[in-house]
């Protein structure tokens, strides 16, 4: 009988810790693509079967008129904590793969990630040299991470070629996440992300006030892999209890995945029927469209991507 009762205190213990752990940890919810359902059929099918399914869905899916699928301004690539100084990570926004690198003294930079030597993937066996240069792991070759350009070449000492040069992105490091500045153009920022209260397209702020519990600020980033692919981060920051912060985004996150599955099937439509309960849609557009230009991509009928950015590789 004492046996039994000390084995059932200590469980009794073991699940206390755990429920107290649990409670205190930070809520990392993480849902990959097809985790919560993308398109409409039976799902059920597998191999060969689903992915029939998928393409015949795909080809009587309706998209609509859709709006330019890159509008300029700030992204969130990645958060802090995820970049270790002489890290090289692979990239995917705006239909592309690209490098991100934190030099050892700390800063981070964004770069394009086929070298122009042979096209070797810096994203594949590269690292971080000389500080801030990422070096090419197919034939060593070296690139400054802030300029772009080759600063060695390590069989050959002789002059090292204009054209051996990758392209640069402008990254900001700010409230612990990295972002990259897009423009179709390729116009430098036009702003800062701390300086201005109004939002850009792709970062939200919401605020909170929790009563005595505290408040809270939630922070919602947007960003686009490609067409009509979106990597989504929320992060709350709050003076509540931790277990409370935990219930409050992950019920957040639960009523936004219940929607990701009506927004994977729905088709655009530019000039909605609304009626006056509806909010402000139309008005919501109008201010969005300022994110928009005359050479921003479109997604076109045959599934390729207008005015796609093009790199001193591209051949």
């Amino acid at each position: 009988m004492t046996v039994i009762l000390i084995s059932i205190a200590v469980a009794t213990l073991l699940v206390v810790i755990y429920t107290i752990y649990y409670a205190l940890r930070p809520c990392n919810r993480i849902r990959k693509l097809g985790d919560l359902g993308l398109l409409l059929g039976d799902p059920e099918l597998k191999g060969v079967y689903r992915e029939r399914q998928i393409t015949r869905l795909a080809k009587l899916r309706r998209l609509g008129e859709l709006p330019p699928v890159y509008p300029n301004g700030w992204y969130c690539i990645a958060e802090s904590d995820e970049l270790k100084p002489k890290a090289v990570r692979e990239i995917t926004v705006f239909g592309q793969f690209l490098t991100l690198i934190r030099s050892e003294s700390g800063q981070v930079y964004l770069i394009d990630s086929y070298c122009p030597h042979l096209g070797a993937n810096f994203n594949v066996g590269g690292k971080v040299v000389d500080d801030n240069c990422v070096q090419c792991p197919f034939h060593g070759w070296v690139f400054s991470a802030e300029t772009g350009k080759c600063t060695r070449i390590p069989y050959d000492s002789g002059t090292i070629p204009e054209q051996a040069k990758v392209a640069v992105w402008p990254v900001q490091e700010r409230n612990q996440h990295i972002y990259v500045w897009y423009h179709c153009d390729g116009n430098d920022p036009e702003w800062e992300i701390p300086e201005i209260d109004e939002h850009g397209p792709g970062i939200v702020h919401m605020l909170f006030d929790f009563g005595v519990l505290g408040r809270g600020v939630v922070l919602q980033h947007v960003t686009p892999q490609e067409p009509l692919q979106q990597l989504v981060r929320f992060k709350l920051y709050s003076t509540v209890p931790r277990w409370f912060a935990k219930f409050f985004l992950t019920s957040e996150a639960t009523q936004f995945e219940r929607d990701i599955w009506i927004w994977s099937n729905k088709k655009y439509i530019k000039n909605p029927l609304v009626v006056r309960n509806d909010g402000p849609i139309q008005k919501h557009r109008r201010w969005f469209s300022q994110f928009y230009k005359e050479n921003s991509p479109r997604l076109l009928p045959n599934g390729d991507i207008s005015n796609r950015p093009k790199s001193i590789y591209d051949w």
